[in-house]
């Protein structure tokens, strides 16, 4: 019963980023019950509690506003956490998005605005389709010489971009967002 509940809210959030609400927003199908179920119940549960507290889809307070909202899957303790179901997953999508969170909840942290600190210090995978938890630390980017360089023309690129048509930017300067990792 939870499930089927979990699901109606799911439709929810497309009214929440859309303004629409789906139609069928009370409907919900029974084999795509099961099949959460099942990926429930290979779910690490002991590895994503051992990280710390858990947050829900939380996003990176004014930098996220910043750039038209970014927020990730959880964050559990310091580790982001992204959740991938796809049966076909692109690990180097999947890393260059943690790479993107990183990023903003670096400049958070840096901004202070007020909130607690992140502190993020690794980031993760779960394929679920899968069974697994992938986890990078998060000094390999947070470390290098440029990466506060990278992450404020990241940040400033995004922005403009959010703030204009797109298409626009990316037919005068799209090597504007290349990050150079």
């Amino acid at each position: 019963m939870m499930i089927r509940h979990a699901v109606r809210l799911a439709k929810l959030d497309v009214f929440y980023r859309s303004g629409s609400l789906p139609a069928d927003v009370l409907a919900v199908d029974g084999a795509d019950c099961d099949d959460i179920g099942r990926l429930l119940r290979h779910v690490p549960w002991p590895q994503l509690i051992t990280l710390g507290a858990i947050r829900l889809n939380p996003d990176f307070g004014m930098s996220s506003y910043a750039i038209g909202g970014a927020d990730c899957d959880i964050i559990a303790g310091s580790t982001i956490v992204e959740l991938k179901t796809s049966a076909k997953p692109s690990a180097l999508a999947d890393l260059r998005q943690l790479v993107g969170y990183l990023l903003l909840a670096s400049a958070e942290d840096d901004a202070g605005h007020g909130q607690q600190p992140f502190g993020i210090d690794s980031v993760a995978i779960y394929y679920a389709r899968f069974g697994s938890l992938v986890r990078y630390c998060a000094r390999d980017v947070l470390g290098r010489p440029s990466f506060l360089q990278i992450r404020d023309t990241f940040i400033s690129n995004a922005t403009r971009l959010m703030s204009g048509d797109p298409l626009d930017h990316w037919r005068t300067r799209p090597e504007q967002l290349r990050l150079g990792f």
